[in-house]
């Protein structure tokens, strides 16, 4: 490898030297060291804003001179925004991948994420974790 990563996080890296033998094959103390590459300056394509990441909709993580994208929770594609599969937003609710109650209880699809209600008639959050939804008695409560 032609550069070695000492300090990736603070940019410090070591240049590999070859060395030019002379024309019998020694290599010695008196043999030219010559750089086998210069060394590319590593910066940060995410802080500096020379990424193509599908943002807000997307995260970007800096590597080791490149950077990856990746959707949020709730999207899916590639995150890159030149792609055609840039960060699309997860209809949970049509995919039926939420948690809502599957009677007695709505999805309502919202922007990266869902939320549940219940019908009318009945009270409560409309999750299963959450007790779900529990029918109000409306002769009891005196509103029929």
């Amino acid at each position: 490898t032609p550069v070695i990563p000492v300090w990736p996080n603070r940019n410090i890296y070591v240049r590999v030297f070859a060395h030019v033998c002379n024309d019998i094959g020694v290599c010695g103390p008196n043999s030219a060291s010559i750089p086998l590459n210069p060394v590319q300056p590593e910066f940060d394509e995410c802080s500096n804003g020379t990424h193509d990441c599908d943002l807000p909709m997307a995260t970007c993580t800096d590597t080791f001179q490149s950077y990856q994208c990746g959707c949020r929770e709730g999207y899916i594609g590639t995150g890159r925004s030149a792609t055609n599969r840039k960060c699309n937003e997860i209809n949970e609710c049509a995919r039926r991948t939420h948690d809502c109650l599957a009677s007695n209880a709505l999805c309502i699809n919202t922007v990266g994420s869902f939320a549940c209600g219940c019908m009318a008639g009945y009270t409560g959050v409309g999750r299963v974790q959450s007790g779900g939804c529990t029918d109000i008695d409306e002769c009891a409560m005196g509103t029929h």
